[in-house]
C-alpha cells in the first residue's frame, strides 16, 4: 500500500513551483501527493497574499510541468491525483451552477495538468454554487469527457450536494466549524427536532436513488451489456455512460 499526503505548490522558485514540496514529503516517508490548486495556499496570515504559490492549471507553463515531472522522479514521489479547491473560491463569486461554464474550462485544464504531471485521477467538485441535478450533471459529464480523453479518472466529492441544496436536509448545513458545532450540541439537546430530521432522512429513503435497488440492478446490467457490447465489437476499454430507460 502507498500513502500520499495533500500539498500545494510554493511561490519560492518559478521554474519548479513544486520542487521543494516533493523533497519535504519524501523526507517526510509519503510516496504519493495529491495536488492541492487553491487560490489560498499556502495558507499565510499576515500577508494574506504574499506568498502564494500557482493555483491555477492555466498558469503552468510547459516548462514548468517538464521540470515537475523531473523533480517527481529524482524524488521518487509520485504525483497520484490532483483536487481542484479552487472550486470553493469560484463558487463564492459564482453563486448559480448556471454560471459555471468558465469554471469547467478551469477544470478541464486541471484534468490536462493531472495528465501531464502522470496523476491517474482528479477530485472535483462545485462548491456551494446552487442549481438544479442536471446542471450538476452536465459540469461533470463535460469534465469526465475530458478526463476520458486524457485518461484521467474524475472524482466528483458527492457529500458536496449537502452544500449545494441537493442533499433533502438544508437545515444541517453549517458555514463554518463553529456553527457546526452550535448546530450539533442544539439537536442533541432538543430531542424532537433530532428526531424530525431522522424521520426526514428515512423517508427519503424511499425516494432517493441511492436506496433504489432494482433501479440499480437495472442500471448495471446496462453497463454490462455495454462493456459487452465493445469487447464483442473489438473496442478497447473506455469511460462509460449508463442512461435510463426502461426495463431491459
Amino acid at each position: 500500500m502507498k500513502v500520499s499526503i495533500r500539498t500545494g505548490m510554493r511561490s519560492g522558485d518559478p521554474v519548479n513551483p513544486l520542487d521543494t514540496a516533493l523533497k519535504e514529503v519524501k523526507a517526510l516517508g509519503y510516496d504519493g501527493i495529491e495536488l492541492q490548486l487553491h487560490p489560498r495556499y499556502p495558507y499565510v496570515v499576515t500577508v494574506p497574499w504574499g506568498g502564494q504559490g500557482i493555483w491555477a492549471s492555466e498558469s503552468v507553463t510547459p516548462e514548468q510541468r517538464a521540470s515537475i515531472r523531473e523533480s517527481a522522479q529524482r524524488h521518487g514521489v509520485e504525483v497520484a491525483t490532483l483536487s481542484s479547491d479552487w472550486a470553493w473560491t469560484y463558487a463564492q463569486g459564482n453563486l448559480k451552477l448556471s454560471q459555471w461554464d468558465r469554471g469547467v474550462e478551469l477544470l478541464r485544464a486541471d484534468v490536462d495538468l493531472a495528465a501531464d504531471l502522470g496523476a491517474g485521477a482528479m477530485l472535483m467538485h462545485v462548491g456551494e454554487s446552487r442549481g438544479t441535478m442536471d446542471e450538476v450533471r452536465s459540469i461533470v459529464r463535460r469534465v469526465v469527457e475530458h478526463g476520458e480523453r486524457r485518461g484521467v479518472r474524475i472524482g466528483f466529492e458527492a457529500g458536496i450536494f449537502a452544500r449545494t441544496g441537493l442533499g433533502g436536509l438544508p437545515e444541517l448545513i453549517a458555514p463554518g466549524f463553529v456553527e457546526y458545532e452550535r448546530r450539533a450540541v442544539h439537536l442533541a439537546t432538543h430531542p424532537a427536532e433530532l428526531r424530525d430530521i431522522r424521520d426526514k432522512w428515512a423517508a427519503g429513503r424511499t425516494t432517493c436513488a441511492l436506496f433504489d435497488t432494482g433501479r440499480f440492478v437495472r442500471n448495471l446490467e446496462r453497463a454490462y451489456r455495454l462493456i459487452w457490447d465493445d469487447y464483442s465489437a473489438g473496442r478497447p476499454p473506455h469511460q462509460l455512460f449508463v442512461t435510463e430507460g426502461p426495463p431491459p
